[in-house]
């Protein structure tokens, strides 16, 4: 007999085309994680998200962990459990989770090609991830 597969309980990783000039052209993604009714995502210091009317620059942009709320269920955003952006992430901790996307307002450093949304996404899931997947498996 097979065992059912370990889901996530809810914690949803979303994702939108980026609202941003050249960076959306180009098809490139703005991420975040959802659950239990908080969404929080990288984003220009000073609480905004990507692409509101802000003027986001890398190397210049200062940024946080911001709400996101509603952005979930926006025009173009899809919101799908962790495992399908990585399976490993199917036991993650979901207080965890809770606990890593309510510090909106915790520094994430300036955006850059190796510090951007992506990268904030997927070190909160590692970090609340009980079994990490070795850095060789990886490659």
């Amino acid at each position: 007999m097979e065992s059912d597969p370990v889901v996530s309980p809810g914690i949803e990783w979303c994702h939108r085309v980026a609202d941003l000039p050249v960076i959306g052209a180009l098809g490139m993604e703005h991420w975040w994680i959802r659950h239990d009714g908080q969404e929080a995502g990288m984003g220009p210091a000073g609480g905004e998200i990507p692409g509101h009317g802000g003027v986001d620059s890398p190397y210049v942009t200062e940024t946080t962990l911001n709400d996101h709320a509603g952005e979930g269920d926006g025009e173009g955003a899809v919101c799908e459990p962790v495992e399908n952006l990585d399976p490993t992430y199917a036991d993650v901790d979901p207080d965890c989770v809770d606990a890593e996307i309510a510090q909106v307002g915790r520094d994430t450093g300036r955006w850059s090609p190796v510090n951007q949304c992506h990268d904030a996404v997927e070190e909160i899931l590692d970090r609340c991830d009980p079994t990490p997947t070795p850095w060789w498996e990886c490659f």
